[in-house]
């Protein structure tokens, strides 16, 4: 077995606490939670800083991601070749749809990663940052991705109750949405996983990107009709099969 080299499990552990935290946190509230000693977590955190790995709030003491990890992840994942043709695709359709899309990267079928984004120019769009996590059921890519599964109702039940809903579903529907996701293409989200968000999203063919890979706009519900969610839908499933073929 590789001998495991402490300073870096420990850095690894303060970044995967960083990325999971919704308010930033003190050096002595990390140091509990990871199990690091409160001194070796300080250095560590003084060199993730130094690094722009991380981020170091005068006012409050607390740290939170930097923009360094943002960048290692875009120049990493500029070179798989999936990533770099849909690029210019979530662009050009942002601007069609008036709509952001986003490409989110299936990890250990545990929880989707946001990898690839595209905005529009209107000043009422809706943002999303690279390196956003979500479980993996959660809104039209839970489904577009659980569509790809056999029927296996118990684990489908975990997925779904692993998200937290803000509007009203049940499990009965959800399943609904996956088997109809199945059979056109897509799926869609309207106002489920985000009050006034609708999300459609499609998955490339995993078999011949070697990853399980969904393209997902979001939109806002009241601004986009049924038939226009539909033409959303139709032209994912149509990128997304062309970008398989071309790479």
């Amino acid at each position: 077995m590789t001998q495991k080299v402490n300073a870096i499990a420990n850095g690894h552990a303060i970044l995967t606490l960083l990325a999971a935290q919704t308010t930033e946190h003190g050096v002595t509230d990390i140091a509990k939670s990871t199990g690091i000693s409160p001194s070796s977590c300080f250095n560590i955190l003084r060199t993730l800083v130094d690094l722009r790995l991380a981020t170091f709030d005068e006012k409050t003491k607390g740290y939170s991601l930097g923009p360094g990890i943002f960048e290692l992840a875009r120049n990493g994942l500029s070179h798989d070749r999936i990533v770099a043709a849909t690029q210019p695709v979530l662009i050009a359709l942002a601007q069609k749809h008036n709509a952001t899309f986003g490409l989110w990267d299936i990890v250990n079928q545990s929880e989707a990663v946001l990898i690839a984004m595209g905005e529009n120019s209107s000043p009422a769009r809706l943002s999303l940052q690279i390196g956003s996590r979500q479980p993996i059921g959660a809104g039209a890519t839970g489904r577009a991705n659980l569509s790809m599964h056999e029927q296996n109702i118990p684990w489908l039940k975990s997925k779904f109750a692993e998200v937290h809903w803000q509007g009203s579903i049940d499990f009965n529907e959800y399943l609904k949405d996956i088997n109809q996701a199945r059979e056109r293409g897509y799926a869609i989200d309207r106002d489920k996983y985000y009050l006034g968000i609708s999300t459609i999203s499609t998955t490339f063919d995993e078999s011949k990107t070697g990853r399980r890979y969904c393209l997902t706009a979001v939109l806002l519900s009241g601004a986009h009709s049924p038939e226009s969610i539909d033409a959303v839908g139709h032209d994912l499933k149509a990128q997304a099969a062309r970008l398989v073929a071309e790479c």
